[in-house]
């Protein structure tokens, strides 16, 4: 009986380093990957664009509008700190994993020593690794934080697009559901001032359906590579600690907050990307909330141009297959399901 327990436990570790290691060099390649996509001239020009235009929103001439813009943007930001909170966890734990493998080796008695190594997992160094268990554990508690800010740092800037988008899209629906409190904001004669703002909003909306497709073109191959490998680093992050009873210890730790980081990143953006088809459905919605019927026939006809342009949703694309929704996150979450009952098999 002992023999099969040492045995299972020998498996369980083994699971876990194979996890870990696996989930890590997943995250490393993709990052590399994603940094030289976003080198290129293209994507740096959009993210530029990007920019300029975000600047332009919040300094509006319409108070209404930048107040409607900055609640909205408050409001995002409460989302995207939960990046912050999961790489702030991810880099406490790493430090306390490194202390916590220095202090244990030096409250060992020598006869114990051989049986327990001061490290994580094998590293390479220019010297013995074990000989100099506390800088090799001060470097790993160093260099894993690190890597995890370029992660975050990568990711967010593939989410900046999909943010942006969503909220030119909802100030556009917010202005068609509110046409007669932009009035004011014009010195022309009652019809003409809809009028007006009614060829806004339609130049407006085609601007923003011109942003998705250079978004698609820009972020298709990277979201087409997260849709790939998010599952597999999902799932090597969780084969780690589930099935181990010893959640609470260290080393399981650092495996549930990289498993939290990623998966709160997946989750992040794919739910932007459904926002943003829903909110480009929504412009049928705004027009309907809208005082239409008190337009002109002018206006009618160009509302009637919206509505049939709004019934093809807007959304960005996994490579040249399927839209971002939360559909599709299900589907990874099923895989990931799947490919731990795989590693966990016994």
């Amino acid at each position: 009986m002992s023999l099969a327990f040492e045995t299972f436990n020998a498996y369980m570790e083994g699971i876990q380093k194979f996890g870990v290691n696996l989930g890590g060099l997943c995250s490393m390649g993709v990052v590399l990957i994603k940094l030289g996509i976003f080198k290129t001239n293209k994507y740096q020009s959009f993210v530029s664009y990007i920019f300029q235009n975000e600047r332009c929103m919040n300094n509006s001439n319409i108070p209404e509008l930048k107040q409607y813009y900055i609640h909205e943007t408050n409001k995002t930001l409460k989302v995207v700190k939960s990046f912050k909170y999961c790489m702030i966890l991810f880099i406490i734990v790493c430090s306390l994993l490194s202390i916590s493998f220095i202090v244990k080796y030096e409250v060992f008695d020598y006869s114990e020593k051989d049986m327990f190594k001061p490290l994580y997992m094998p590293m390479k160094m220019p010297f013995d690794p074990i000989e100099h268990y506390i800088l090799t554990n001060i470097l790993f508690m160093a260099t894993s934080p690190g890597i995890g800010v370029i992660t975050m740092a990568v990711d967010f800037v593939e989410l900046c697009p999909t943010i942006y988008l969503v909220h030119r899209m909802k100030n556009l629906n917010y202005v068609l559901e509110n046409m007669e409190r932009f009035v004011r904001y014009y010195n022309f004669k009652s019809q003409d001032v809809h009028s007006n703002i009614v060829i806004q909003c339609i130049r407006e909306h085609q601007v923003i359906i011109s942003e998705v497709h250079l978004c698609n073109s820009s972020l298709k191959n990277i979201l087409l590579l997260d849709f790939l490998f998010h599952s597999s680093k999902i799932a090597f992050f969780a084969s780690a600690f589930i099935g181990n009873e010893s959640l609470l210890v260290m080393e399981n730790m650092m495996a549930f907050a990289a498993f939290s980081y990623v998966f709160t990143q997946l989750f992040i953006i794919y739910w932007y990307g459904q926002i943003l088809g829903e909110e480009s459905e929504k412009i049928v919605t705004s027009i309907y909330l809208s005082n239409w019927y008190t337009l002109n026939s002018k206006s009618k006809h160009f509302l009637r141009i919206m509505m049939m342009r709004s019934q093809k949703p807007l959304g960005l694309t996994i490579g040249p297959f399927r839209m971002v929704s939360l559909r599709i996150f299900l589907q990874v979450v099923k895989t990931v399901y799947s490919t731990i009952m795989f590693l966990l098999r016994k």
